[in-house]
């Protein structure tokens, strides 16, 4: 669906840009351009822009919540910093990885 006339700006491409790196509004608008010329666009291309995100954010808090196979970090980054974590105690994925009784 195309948002910005102006520009020829999609939902798609601004999901792409969102997924391919873009965290900020205006790098958005500096890479694709839309909501510089007339601004009719701008809301609806903001409000895509924050959906697309909180989109990707999530995806990524879900991927490094997956438990990697024999470490002892529940995010999966490979660091000790979960052993060290004040919160270790009271995480799900923590404690149904390591106590057998959950």
């Amino acid at each position: 669906m195309y948002v910005c006339c102006c520009h020829a700006v999609t939902d798609g491409q601004i999901r792409n840009a969102v997924d391919g790196g873009i965290s900020r509004w205006k790098d958005l608008v500096h890479t694709l351009h839309c909501s510089t010329q007339c601004g009719i666009c701008g809301k609806e291309a903001k409000f895509l822009f924050d959906k697309f995100l909180q989109e990707r954010l999530e995806r990524e808090k879900a991927i490094q919540l997956q438990v990697v196979e024999g470490s002892e970090t529940a995010c999966g980054s490979a660091s000790p910093a979960c052993s060290a974590c004040p919160k270790r105690a009271t995480c799900p994925i923590v404690t149904a990885t390591t106590d057998p009784a959950k």
